[in-house]
């Protein structure tokens, strides 16, 4: 498999690209449910539930629609529909991540010299899938 080159990465809101995204991290994770009983030398687990959660960051452009429907879901308590791209998502074969995503806080960072970054912290509500273009 060919090392991906992260440059290309895109993210869509309901299929509207969001405009000057710095970059994207998603973390999948499974609840460990013990189920070790009496007599057994060692503990032993199975699978449980699992979960997401990741961050966005942009470059903030307040005429960016996606941007904005990402800073109003975080106002208003809405759910938004993320497709998270690993590369652009016209290559074939990009591998890409689809949920529905609570943006739990909004981060705004201003510094001198420096253009305003906004860092979106989402969770997934539900199933995170993966498919490819």
């Amino acid at each position: 498999m060919a090392t991906i080159y992260g440059n290309n990465g895109e993210i869509k809101i309901s299929s509207t690209a969001v405009g000057e995204v710095k970059s994207w991290s998603l973390t999948i994770s499974r609840d460990t449910i013990e189920d070790t009983s009496m007599g057994d030398v060692a503990k032993t687990f199975v699978y449980g539930k699992s979960s997401a959660s990741g961050t966005i960051e942009v470059n903030f452009d307040d005429d960016d629609s996606a941007q904005g429907t990402l800073r109003d879901a975080v106002i208003n308590g809405t759910t938004v529909s993320l497709d998270l791209f690993t590369n652009t998502s016209s290559t074939s074969g990009t591998d890409y991540y689809s949920l529905t995503a609570l943006i739990t806080s909004q981060d705004v960072s201003v510094e001198m010299d420096s253009i305003e970054s906004r860092t979106f912290n989402f969770t997934a509500n539900g199933a995170v899938t993966k498919s490819a273009v």
